[in-house]
């Protein structure tokens, strides 16, 4: 089997299809040489359609976005939470140990305690 052959033949198969609902270059060119341009015009009663259903959905969007009761009940709570999540302990301070910094430092290796320059409270 030789594949290239059949490749190539269903590409003029497909070339010829092509070219048979396609126009021709010279027909192309003499329209265009011609000035012939399709211009659609979109009748006035549609245009003031199309103003109508936009104003109408724009009216529609503006009044149907309020917010929920729910929405407003979460944004309450939301806001009652915020001073809860800002609060710290008081004895927070008895939590850090006073070698904190060294267990926040990774050393490096060949790097001794004395060479990682750590200031302790």
């Amino acid at each position: 089997m030789n594949y290239d052959k059949d490749i190539k033949d269903l590409y003029q198969q497909l070339r010829r299809d092509d070219e048979r609902h396609a126009p021709s270059f010279a027909f192309v060119l003499s329209r265009m040489r011609q000035g012939a341009t399709v211009i659609r015009r979109i009748p006035i009663v549609a245009r003031f359609a199309g103003a109508a259903a936009g104003i109408a959905l724009t009216s529609f969007t503006i009044v149907s976005v309020r917010p929920s009761a729910a929405d407003v009940e979460f944004a309450q709570a939301l806001e009652a939470s915020r001073p809860i999540a800002q609060w710290r302990a008081p004895t927070d301070m008895l939590l850090k140990s006073p070698a904190a910094k060294l267990l926040q430092n990774v050393p490096k290796l060949g790097e001794t305690f004395a060479d990682m320059n750590i200031k302790f409270e």
